[in-house]
């Protein structure tokens, strides 16, 4: 902490305040060629709310300007930096605290492209084995194809950091970065190896795909795990639900857990499944509640097979709003905790110095059913999901007698099917709840 004279105080501190003061106006001032350009999709304006907000900006402009004359006036201490990045990053994170940010244009673009479902990686799938990630797939002419990675490999360092114990999201994300830079990782050929090796590598793009997992179970239930609604997304759902229909499939599984992506088109594809034909979906409003955009079912054949929607705290953006809308839906149940709770939509902004704002310019209004701003939407059948995974009956499989050679085929794809979901306890409830609806003879109607 250090004292500035008072003439180069007064300097550095009128023009942080002129930068705060304009970033707040550009923010939160009525834009009224954007109210005109929303009217004829809006109700008719909230001359109340509008007033609320001027009357909120001028608050907080006349407070920063009073604080702005006490720091020269009292001669206060300050770090000028500290000063000029908090207050704009508070201004940001008051309007718009569950995302908003000031990022450069790199950080942007690459923000850009996560939403997208594109990312800078090096292209392997991935899993903890032993308290280790093990690479389980390489994708072909990826980074890690040209490193010789394989399957049964185990990454015991990223960079600098021991992977020991690491959360499977943390490990994905260290390996995920910019546009060709360098990757260094410290590789074990398997479990079962103790010497490593380093390989070097460079990021490159990788496009998420759509889906993770497509199976179909005994007892006719189909499984699909969605990485994200991206573009074409809801058509390669759709186009799956409806192979199920054609079968002898019972019900469904979709596990949007962790799932992600912006892409608002896909949600009404997979949505008009479970609605009739011109029913208003959800709408996008603007900050003085205008409608901007109308999202409507489309025509085609309904879903009429029950399908479990399985949610957990990472579930946003699209996905989220997926989940918002099948919560009011016949015919769907979700599964799991809360989601992620952030019904924004954001852009870029441009600013000076090569810097951007991400913020928040539009909400989304669901048709039916709770907003989940910063509340997440909630399950109708609640499971969290258990850290420390339970001892599993396969474990132990070898220290059995060969009682069970005699059971039927059913019993052998029962069987089958409980290992499948052991040790996720929230795919186990789906599981159990579809079964429960096929021994009643449940339609969806």
């Amino acid at each position: 902490m250090f004292l500035f004279n008072r003439m180069r105080g007064k300097t550095m501190t009128k023009s942080m305040l002129a930068a705060t003061l304009l970033l707040m106006v550009f923010i939160l001032g009525i834009h009224a060629e954007q109210k005109s350009a929303a009217a004829d999709k809006s109700a008719p304006a909230d001359k109340s709310g509008s007033t609320a907000r001027s009357a909120s900006v001028r608050e907080m402009m006349n407070g920063v300007s009073e604080i702005g004359a006490i720091l020269e006036d009292r001669h206060v201490v300050y770090e000028a930096q500290t000063l000029k990045s908090n207050v704009l990053d508070a201004v940001v994170e008051a309007i718009d605290p569950e995302g908003g940010a000031i990022l450069t244009k790199d950080q942007a673009a690459r923000r850009q492209d996560e939403e997208k479902g594109l990312f800078f990686g090096i292209g392997c799938k991935l899993r903890i084995k032993d308290k280790w990630p093990q690479i389980m797939e390489v994708a072909g002419n990826s980074p890690a194809a040209t490193a010789g990675l394989c399957a049964t490999n185990l990454i015991v360092k990223i960079g600098d950091h021991s992977t020991e114990g690491m959360p499977m999201g943390t490990a994905a994300q260290l390996l995920r970065g910019g546009k060709g830079e360098a990757l260094e990782l410290t590789i074990r050929a398997d479990e079962k190896t103790t010497e490593t090796r380093v390989v070097k590598l460079t990021r490159s793009a990788i496009q998420t795909p759509v889906t993770g997992t497509t199976e179909t179970w005994p007892q006719g239930i189909g499984y699909l795990k969605v990485n994200g609604l991206y573009t074409n997304s809801g058509a390669v759902i759709v186009e799956q639900f409806n192979t199920w229909r054609g079968t002898n499939c019972f019900g469904a599984i979709l596990d949007i857990r962790g799932a992600d992506g912006m892409n608002m088109e896909s949600v009404v594809e997979i949505g008009s499944l479970f609605a009739h034909a011109g029913d208003t979906l959800f709408i996008l409003r603007d900050g003085y509640n205008n409608a901007v955009a109308a999202y409507q079912a489309k025509a085609g054949q309904p879903m009429d097979k029950p399908v479990m929607v399985l949610i957990d705290q990472d579930t946003s953006g699209a996905a989220e709003v997926l989940a918002g809308l099948l919560s009011t839906c016949n015919g769907a149940m979700l599964i799991g905790t809360p989601t992620r709770g952030d019904d924004r939509i954001r852009n870029i902004i441009p600013l000076a110095n090569d810097r951007v704002l991400y913020i928040a310019t539009q909400r989304i209004e669901l048709s039916k059913g709770l907003a989940y701003y910063q509340k997440g939407v909630l399950p109708h059948v609640r499971v969290a999901q258990i850290n420390e995974p339970a001892v599993r009956a396969s474990e132990f499989a070898d220290e059995e007698p060969d009682i069970f050679s005699g059971i039927s085929e059913q019993e052998h794809q029962d069987r089958a099917l409980i290992k499948r979901v052991d040790g996720d306890v929230i795919l186990q409830r789906a599981v159990d709840i579809l079964l429960g609806l096929k021994a009643l003879d449940f339609k969806v109607r």
